[in-house]
């Protein structure tokens, strides 16, 4: 359980740290002229690949610390839904910005800067809000 643990909380701080630090890249991009901005894209794509990365590891270990630790999902705290809810919602805004670069990708041109700030913050916004619902349901 502790090699679980360790595991979802460095994904979480990988997590967090790197959706606040491709915020920070995206509002330097759009005050950078066109020919400067490939290789803070570049920057944001990969930062982009290892946030879902967390996302997949910290479903894979909580899942994991769920049932090592509480024996499945029904022993869990009304509290533990609504953070629940914030993950899925994370989790739908992460992917949706893979797919939206895959999309700009396979087309030849950068995703929507603007789109993707928008889910940069929702994902944010939502880690958040499921990082403080964990703390209140443990």
């Amino acid at each position: 359980m502790e090699f679980l643990k360790i595991i979802h909380f460095l994904a979480l701080a990988v997590g967090l740290g790197g959706g606040v630090a491709n915020l920070v890249a995206m509002s330097v991009l759009f005050k950078t002229d066109p020919p400067q901005r490939a290789p803070i894209g570049i920057i944001t794509k990969r930062v982009g690949q290892i946030l879902f990365l967390c996302v997949i590891l910290l479903w894979i270990t909580g899942i994991g610390l769920v049932h090592g630790i509480y024996g499945g999902f029904s022993a869990l705290p009304d509290l533990f839904w609504w953070k629940f809810l914030f993950v899925c919602l994370a989790t739908l805004a992460s992917l949706s910005a893979q797919i939206v670069g895959i999309r700009a990708a396979k087309a030849g041109t950068p995703p929507n800067a603007k789109l993707m700030v928008k889910i940069g913050v929702t994902a944010s916004l939502s880690a958040i809000a499921a990082i403080v619902l964990a703390v209140l349901a443990f």
